[in-house]
């Protein structure tokens, strides 16, 4: 799939299978029904979410640091 190739005529269950397809081209895990998907919300969306995160922070080689905290003063 490339660029915003849905439309909000798309039927749902067709746009969450194509996902699904171009998740597992990605090496991401989403071993769960397209119906799961189709609300845009959830656990499962959330799961898929988080790994095309860890894998665009891994392609760009970022690295968290630890965060510094600035005094408050009162």
């Amino acid at each position: 799939m490339q660029g915003s190739d849905f439309s909000k005529y798309d039927d749902p269950m067709t746009v969450s299978t194509n996902i699904q397809t171009e998740c597992k081209k990605l090496g991401i895990s989403c071993e769960y029904p397209p119906m799961k998907l189709k609300s845009g919300s959830g656990e499962e969306v959330l799961s898929i979410l988080s790994q095309l995160t860890a894998k665009a922070l891994k392609k760009q080689n970022f690295i968290f640091k630890k965060p510094k905290l600035e005094a408050v003063a009162s």
